[in-house]
């Protein structure tokens, strides 16, 4: 068993975009600039950093409730980086984002 996979709801999306791997790696880690460019994200916060990644958090608008969620985050520089829940309205939650050169 891969240590981001879970038996429940998978998404896969890919995207092309003019951007280096490099510049896609900044905005995804940049989380406290979330709420410029995120239309239903409020505030993002970077709680702890850690030698293998951070520890953040992000309160998001779902209609007319303001939810919380933290996620541990493991980055490797520039290629990919990978969530997991730590608190929040999920049971469970894991995400990976892969940033690759075309």
């Amino acid at each position: 068993m891969r240590p981001f996979s879970s038996p429940g709801m998978t998404y896969s999306h890919t995207s092309i975009v003019d951007l280096s791997c490099e510049e896609m790696f900044h905005i995804v880690n940049d989380v406290e600039s979330y709420p410029e460019f995120i239309s239903f994200c409020n505030a993002g916060r970077l709680d702890q950093m850690h030698a293998d990644g951070y520890t953040a958090s992000i309160e998001f608008n779902l209609g007319k409730f303001s939810k919380h969620i933290t996620t541990r985050n493991f980055v490797s520089p520039y290629s990919s980086v990978s969530m997991r829940l730590v608190s929040g309205p999920f049971k469970r939650m894991n995400g990976t984002w892969t940033f690759s050169e075309l």
